[in-house]
């Protein structure tokens, strides 16, 4: 006798139309979430490149120059560039992990290092030089948070205060550079900020008192100031705070204005009070750095009045010991993010070293896209620790990946499943 064909296992039309009607609204759910964050990475973009325009040229000029910069700079390359990057990265971010999610079928630790490289993509926006930056930036990021991992696994031994010693010896590094090699800096422009900051040193009086062979000793009261370098040093004490404050300004100021627009509306008594105490500290913590590397760098050569080009130690220990001396005024809070900034610095410094030396400069040693390459790989670190070990990446990088990126996925899960239950109960 022939078996009746059961029809258990068919899916009834009603069932087909409500899958197909959840998955349509699950991919418009997506793609909300994914035009969000890019409007909101891209005008944040514009907004902080006019913010920043605004700031500085009326700082250098008038108001009416800083209105004029500010919309100037929102049409410019730069602006729209850095935009797309901030745009991109967020959105390319949520969508694969959307999709890596559900391809995969399982949660794990895999999905954000998929997710965070393919995201890592979005540098491709960015101008060489840009990517060359951001990429070296992002690998100090997330060699801060393998080697915070490492430490709090024992795998590696925890030393106090690493985060002074690394931004003392690695400053010692960058005004090595400074004085004798300007073009291992990331940039022209990061050189002469530099210098600026000095008050008195220029490109050509660095040329002549450290880099170019002289036949004799050059002191500093023929080409640089008058009197003793000492009590010269001192007195420009009152002149760095101003050029410093300047810079902390819109350091400090844009973060207000990006992160805590309702905290100053609200309790604007706390959030002024607490800007006037960080710009405080930070101006101080260079105002004092710049003067006792200045003060060093004069004490050094004059123990040693020999005809430049200068020793390399007296750069590095210069800058090492203003350093140590300018970290002591600034927050403990902000010791990793500036000692993980001079790691930065420093990886651009070994980098355009190793490209300047004559062997690859001949040989024109390079691979393609591989700024790319190493930021995807960085990417991958940063978002998995974002997601997975918040606790090993600092305090602003976390704030600023929860204001492009969003929640993090275990916390959009917790709301999810309080939403559901709530609806359920009710």
């Amino acid at each position: 006798m022939d078996s009746i064909p059961s029809n258990n296992n068919k899916i009834h039309p009603l069932e087909t139309q409500d899958l197909s009607s959840g998955k349509r609204r699950e991919i418009d759910e997506l793609l909300k979430v994914i035009v969000r964050r890019f409007i909101k990475g891209y005008s944040t973009g514009v907004c902080v490149h006019a913010a920043y325009a605004l700031i500085t040229s009326t700082l250098k000029r008038s108001l009416k120059d800083g209105l004029y910069k500010a919309w100037e700079s929102v049409f410019s390359k730069s602006t729209f560039q850095t935009s797309m990057f901030m745009g991109l990265f967020p959105s390319l971010y949520r969508a694969a992990l959307h999709y890596v999610k559900k391809t995969r079928q399982t949660e794990d630790s895999w999905n954000y290092l998929v997710s965070g490289a393919i995201a890592g993509l979005s540098i491709l926006s960015l101008d060489k030089s840009k990517r060359q930056t951001l990429t070296f930036f992002s690998l100090s990021r997330a060699i801060g948070a393998v080697v915070t991992s490492l430490v709090a696994r024992g795998d590696l031994p925890y030393i106090p205060q690493t985060n002074i010693a690394v931004f003392s010896v690695f400053t010692g590094l960058i005004l090595y550079a400074v004085v004798l090699h300007p073009d291992y800096l990331s940039s022209p422009g990061y050189y002469r900020s530099i210098l600026k900051w000095t008050q008195n040193y220029t490109d050509e009086l660095a040329k002549k008192l450290f880099r170019d062979p002289s036949p004799r000793f050059v002191k500093c009261h023929e080409v640089l100031h008058k009197g003793s370098c000492l009590k010269y040093n001192l007195l420009s004490f009152k002149d760095c705070y101003p050029s410093a404050a300047k810079i902390y300004l819109p350091i400090h100021a844009l973060p207000i204005l990006i992160y805590k627009r309702k905290a100053l509306m609200t309790n604007p008594s706390s959030v002024i009070k607490s800007f006037l105490i960080n710009m405080a500290s930070s101006t101080s913590f260079l105002v004092v750095m710049v003067v006792v590397a200045k003060t060093s760098l004069c004490a050094l050569r004059n123990a040693n009045p020999k005809p430049p080009p200068v020793s390399g130690a007296v750069p590095l220990i210069s800058g090492s010991l203003g350093a140590f001396c300018g970290i002591l005024c600034e927050r403990k809070s902000r010791h990793k993010e500036l000692a993980l900034y001079t790691v930065f610095q420093a990886l651009e410094i070994f980098y355009n070293a190793f490209k300047n030396s004559s062997r690859v400069s001949k040989n024109k040693v390079g691979v393609p896209q591989g700024f790319t390459m190493m930021f995807c790989l960085a990417t991958m670190v940063i978002m998995h620790a974002y997601e997975v070990q918040p606790d090993y990446i600092n305090s602003t990088m976390k704030a600023v990946l929860k204001f492009f990126v969003g929640e993090r996925d275990i916390d959009s899960k917790k709301v999810g499943y309080y939403e559901k239950t709530t609806k359920e109960q009710h």
